[in-house]
C-alpha cells in the first residue's frame, strides 16, 4: 500500500512537472514554502518535498457566501375600509366601534350585511341636536289591543346579534313607523352609506353602555314638564307585552341585561347600531 501510494505520487510529481495536472480550486492558495497545488484523484491538496520524501496535505474548498436581503412591506388598512377593528375605530358606517367579538370569531346577525359572519358592532354617530326620541310603540295605552298593550311575535331576542331581526318585527306591526316607533326610526337611517342600522337588542345595548364614554355623545337625562329624569336608551327587545328594556346611560349607571325596563307608551331615546 505504501508503495503504490509513493509510486502514484511520483507520477503526479512528474505529470505536474510536465504542466499537464496542475489543477486547484478557484481562491485556493499553498501558503507553505515549497508546496505546489496538485490534486491526487481529483482531491485537492499541496504537494512538498521534504526530507522524508514528497508530503502531500488536504486543503479545503473555499466556500463562498451569500446574504440575500428581503424587505417586507406592511400595508396598513383602516377599520372602515375592511381592515381590523378595536374599540374606538371609525366603522365602515361612519360609527364608533364599541363591539369585537371575542377571540377573532364571528356571529351572526340576520338582515345585516354581514350575515352570519359579523365580527363587529358600531354605533351611529349622534346627530345634530343630540338623539332623538320615540315611543316604543303606537298606540293608546288605553286600548288593550293596541300595540303597546299587546305582544309582538318574535322580538324577545337578547343575543349579541339579534337586534336587527327584532327591529324587522317591530317595524311590521301596523301603525308602527319612523316618527312614532324607536326600532323603525333606527331602521330607517341611512348613514355612511349604509342602510343596515337597527335598534340593539338589550345585550348589544349593554356593550354599548359600558363603551358610553368612548362613543360619546350619550343625553344623561330627560325633561317632562318640570321634571328631570335619567335618560333611557330603547334596546328592541320584549320583555313584557307592554314593556322594552332599556338602559340608563347617565354618568353614575352601569346597565344590565337582567333589569326590567320600559312601558312601550313612554318616551326614551334612540342609537342605532350596526353590525359588520
Amino acid at each position: 500500500m505504501k508503495k503504490n501510494f509513493w509510486v502514484g505520487i511520483l507520477v503526479l510529481v512528474a505529470s505536474v512537472a510536465n504542466g499537464h495536472s496542475a489543477l486547484a480550486l478557484e481562491g485556493q492558495k499553498c501558503k507553505r514554502a515549497g508546496e505546489a497545488r496538485a490534486t491526487v484523484q481529483g482531491v485537492f491538496g499541496c504537494l512538498k518535498k521534504g526530507r522524508k520524501g514528497l508530503q502531500w496535505r488536504l486543503i479545503q474548498p473555499a466556500m463562498k457566501t451569500t446574504t440575500t436581503s428581503t424587505t417586507t412591506t406592511t400595508i396598513f388598512v383602516a377599520c372602515a375600509l375592511g381592515g381590523l377593528c378595536k374599540v374606538g375605530d371609525i366603522g365602515p358606517g361612519g360609527g364608533v366601534v364599541f363591539y369585537v367579538h371575542p377571540n377573532g370569531g364571528t356571529f351572526s346577525s340576520p338582515g345585516s350585511d354581514c350575515g352570519q359572519t359579523c365580527r363587529y358592532l358600531e354605533a351611529a354617530p349622534s346627530p345634530e341636536g343630540g338623539d332623538v326620541q320615540r315611543s316604543g310603540e303606537s298606540g293608546n295605552f288605553d286600548d288593550r289591543s293596541s300595540n303597546v298593550r299587546t305582544r309582538i311575535d318574535g322580538a324577545d331576542r337578547d343575543e349579541i346579534g339579534s337586534g336587527f331581526q327584532n327591529s324587522i318585527d317591530i317595524a311590521k306591526r301596523s301603525g308602527n313607523t319612523a316618527a312614532n316607533t324607536a326600532a323603525v326610526a333606527a331602521l330607517d337611517l341611512v348613514s355612511g352609506g349604509k342602510s343596515d342600522w337597527h335598534l340593539p337588542s338589550i345585550n348589544e345595548l349593554v356593550e354599548l353602555q359600558r363603551q358610553k364614554a368612548i362613543v360619546g355623545n350619550f343625553q344623561q337625562a330627560r325633561q317632562v314638564g318640570s321634571w328631570i329624569y335619567p335618560a333611557y336608551y330603547w334596546s328592541s327587545t320584549e320583555l313584557e307585552p307592554v314593556i322594552f328594556r332599556t338602559c340608563s346611560f347617565s354618568a353614575v349607571y352601569e346597565c344590565s341585561n337582567r333589569e326590567g325596563g320600559s312601558s312601550k307608551n313612554v318616551q326614551n331615546f334612540v342609537r342605532p347600531v350596526r353590525a359588520f
